[in-house]
């Protein structure tokens, strides 16, 4: 489930559509997952929950990441505020 979360959160912070064909990607592999995870044999609402919440916080560790490499500085309201200059520890 994370590559459908790092898709929408890139959509988000960068306010770009990613290519059709890593979209078309993503979604075959996180379709398999959903037909494998189909045959769990419990379910349970907190792990669930659990589960979502660690993508959701990966996805926007990555994209982060992926921002501050490229030198885009962002603030909480998504609106790009300067070039950042990371000067290294």
């Amino acid at each position: 489930m994370t590559p459908i979360f790092i898709l929408i959160a890139k959509l988000v912070w960068t306010r770009q559509v990613p290519p059709w064909r890593v979209t078309a990607a993503v979604l075959m592999i996180v379709g398999g997952c959903v037909i494998a995870g189909a045959g769990d044999l419990g379910f349970d609402l907190m792990g669930c929950l659990y589960s979502v919440g660690s993508c959701i916080a990966q996805a926007t560790f990555l994209v982060l990441v992926e921002l501050q490499v490229r030198g885009i500085c962002w603030t909480l309201s998504g609106a790009e505020c300067q070039m950042c200059l990371v000067e290294p520890p």
